[in-house]
């Protein structure tokens, strides 16, 4: 009975709009590594957090300077993503190239060009090391349905062709675990549900209170119909291609990662594809 209701409030979430929506704010670092609140990842560069709503509504959500959310707290209290020394983000894969920005374990070195577009929407272009590839990301936080929602888009920079292109995201979502209200010390269940999403969440049972458990779910929007949704037994996964650690549920009370991994496949001369993500809170 405990999955029944925790799915059945998660759907809910993902099919009720919210009726009203507070103001949002948005903080710009000013320099220096790491973001606010205690357990943070300490080793990237905070570009800004958007934040907004009351109660269930709040929702935080903070990017680095390279596009990688460092923190999705929501409620407020209840940190998902910015617990540790390492976050989320971008494997991108090309022939026998690969550049890696997970927040920590990073061989991507070219600085991205950041993009104001609004209050809640931010754009990180750059290329590659060996600027063959462009990759743009734009991030869009709504507070009311509790998501960030990533447009990614890998461009061949070259006049020749690119093959074996392979796009993943990938997060080490620890959800319920960071924060002041944070109770869960790293454990959650994981599933994959086809190609489609992967979840991470606590059953409403396994909280200090009843209200105390949440979710946070990684789900494709629109891209390639050649993906995947992988948990991964590495919280943040740099292979090209993951060994899917779900299998056919989900893996209980355990410290893992997932991503969506994408197949572009070969990228003619100066073309391009786009992707869409998304995170919901549920």
């Amino acid at each position: 009975m405990r999955m029944t209701r925790r799915r059945l409030r998660y759907a809910v979430v993902l099919l009720v709009a919210v009726a009203a929506l507070a103001t949002i704010s948005v903080t710009a670092a000013t320099g220096g590594g790491g973001q606010p609140g205690a357990g943070s990842p300490a080793d990237v560069t905070l570009d800004f957090c958007a934040s907004g709503g009351a109660g269930d509504t709040f929702t935080k959500v903070c990017t680095s300077t390279d596009g990688s959310l460092v923190n999705f707290e929501s409620p407020a209290g209840y940190e998902h993503i910015g617990v540790g020394t390492l976050s989320e983000g971008k494997v991108l894969c090309y022939g026998s190239s690969a550049e890696v920005d997970l927040g920590g374990p990073d061989s991507w070195t070219t600085p991205a060009t950041i993009t104001p577009i609004s209050a809640t929407k931010r754009r990180y272009t750059r290329n590659t090391d060996d600027g063959v590839l462009n990759f743009s990301e734009l991030h869009t936080i709504s507070v009311g349905s509790k998501t960030d929602t990533i447009v990614m888009t890998v461009k061949n920079n070259l006049a020749t062709s690119v093959p074996s292109v392979i796009l993943s995201r990938q997060a080490d979502a620890d959800v319920d675990t960071g924060g002041a209200a944070g109770w869960a010390g790293f454990a959650n269940d994981f599933r994959a549900d086809g190609n489609d999403s992967v979840d991470a969440w606590n059953n409403d049972d396994e909280g200090p209170t009843f209200g105390s458990e949440h979710s946070l779910m990684l789900r494709n929007i629109k891209g390639t119909t050649s993906r995947q949704a992988k948990v991964t037994d590495a919280i943040l996964d740099t292979s090209c291609v993951a060994t899917d650690f779900a299998f056919t549920g989900p893996t209980a009370d355990s410290d893992d990662g997932y991503r969506l991994e994408y197949f572009f496949g070969t990228l003619a001369p100066h073309t391009s594809k786009s992707v869409t993500v998304q995170y919901v809170r549920g």
